[in-house]
């Protein structure tokens, strides 16, 4: 069992109770991260402040699963470069392994190619 992982909520679907139970078998300490990309939301008014709302309600709807799961988690905000944020915050907290909830895009997997290439083991679910 790897003792810390990094979950990126990406795309709002994360609080899933699949996808929470197959991060928490693997993880005892789970540091949950959304990034606010202020780049990806130019011209839209008004939406960041419905982001900022949006990604709390999930972070806190992803701990309270986890933690009855009986894994220990941290959550953060932060504002930035989605890429860079990640490997930021992994790298601060010493995490090798990121899960992330599986998408079918282009920029997700840009996203897993980046990561990998940054040497983390990038689980996607």
């Amino acid at each position: 069992m790897s003792k810390r992982a990094l979950v990126v909520i990406l795309n709002n679907c994360e609080d899933n109770e699949d996808f929470l139970e197959k991060v928490s078998q693997d993880s005892k300490e789970i540091f949950l991260l959304a990034v606010i990309d202020v780049d990806s939301l130019k011209g839209i008014c008004g939406f960041v402040a419905s982001q900022i709302s949006q990604a709390n309600r999930l972070l806190e709807e992803c701990k309270s699963k986890l933690s009855k799961r009986g894994v220990c988690v941290k959550e953060s905000l932060e504002w930035g470069e989605t890429v860079n944020k990640i490997i930021a915050t992994a790298k601060k907290s010493e995490i090798k392994r990121v899960y992330l909830k599986s998408q079918n895009n282009q920029y997700f997997q840009d996203l897993i190619k980046k990561l990998s290439k940054e040497g983390f083991e990038v689980i996607v679910i």
